[in-house]
């Protein structure tokens, strides 16, 4: 859904304020308006890009929150208050209008997307729920981005680095998702024969993030969101997934035939991935 013009002329204002403040680079919209799936009611995340050796005016950041937003203004942090992986920002609620500011630093997005074309990638698991945090999420939010404030043109420069999914993050994400999938299933089994639910169900459902990166990786998309992100799985597995989580079971028994019926899910991804080799796990 595009944007309707309340919004426009807010994310206008809001990019006009916000590219005054010293140390902002650039600013861009992303999340489900940038993508145009958003609804009416969905947050203006805004990204404030900015450079690690000059960081954006705190002390300007907070007079704007405070002016546009009292009761949220609060919320505004400092950089790093968010964790490893998300810098920090504020939340705010402006004229009715949600809207999130979110920093990105530009040379720790340079960083990513190196490592990323090494193969390499992060998984940090306290960032955020229901399932971590996944560093491929820092160039898939660039990808989607849509500039507003770049006088610069570093947007423009991530972004065409991103233009083309890393070839080697594509085959290692794919072989150490399916590596943690089948570790994670052997568990899964031991906490059913158990009848411990909290263990085997926390195992599927960690299964079915493993599969669901597996799967984006293997079509060349950047994970963004755990929004709706088991729309890449066909129809059946989905449904067989929603069905299984719905309703997994107390008793060993049942937890087993959970455990069975995503082993068969676990199989059918695996098959996708050319010259995987299970770990021959007991």
């Amino acid at each position: 859904m595009s944007l309707s013009s309340s919004q426009s002329a807010l994310l206008a204002e809001l990019t006009d304020r916000l590219s005054q403040v010293p140390g902002v680079v650039a600013v861009a919209l992303g999340g489900s308006h940038a993508t145009g799936s958003g609804r009416r009611d969905s947050d203006l995340d805004l990204g404030l890009y900015y450079r690690e050796a000059t960081p954006p005016d705190h002390g300007e950041l907070l007079a704007l929150a405070e002016e546009l937003d009292p009761a949220g203004a609060a919320s505004l942090t400092e950089i790093g208050a968010w964790g490893p992986w998300m810098d920090g920002g504020a939340w705010l609620a402006i004229r009715g209008q949600r809207v999130d500011w979110i920093y990105r630093s530009v040379d720790r997005l340079h960083r990513e997307i190196d490592a990323a074309q090494r193969g390499e990638h992060q998984w940090h698991a306290a960032q955020q729920p229901p399932f971590g945090f996944v560093s491929v999420i820092l160039l898939g939010e660039l990808a989607i981005c849509r500039p507003l404030h770049d006088p610069e043109g570093v947007l423009t420069e991530l972004k065409a680095r991103v233009a083309v999914y890393p070839p080697a993050l594509r085959e290692r994400l794919q072989h150490d998702y399916l590596d943690l999938a089948e570790f994670t299933l052997f568990h899964a089994r031991a906490h059913a024969a158990r009848g411990e639910v909290v263990n085997a169900v926390g195992c599927l459902t960690r299964l079915a993030m493993c599969l669901v990166q597996v799967l984006y990786a293997a079509e060349g998309r950047y994970f963004v969101s755990d929004k709706g992100a088991t729309r890449v799985l066909p129809d059946s597995d989905r449904e067989l997934l929603d069905e299984v989580l719905a309703a997994p079971g107390q008793s060993a028994g049942e937890l087993g035939v959970s455990v069975d019926r995503l082993a068969a899910l676990f199989e059918h991804v695996r098959s996708r991935v050319p010259g995987y080799r299970d770990k021959r796990l007991p």
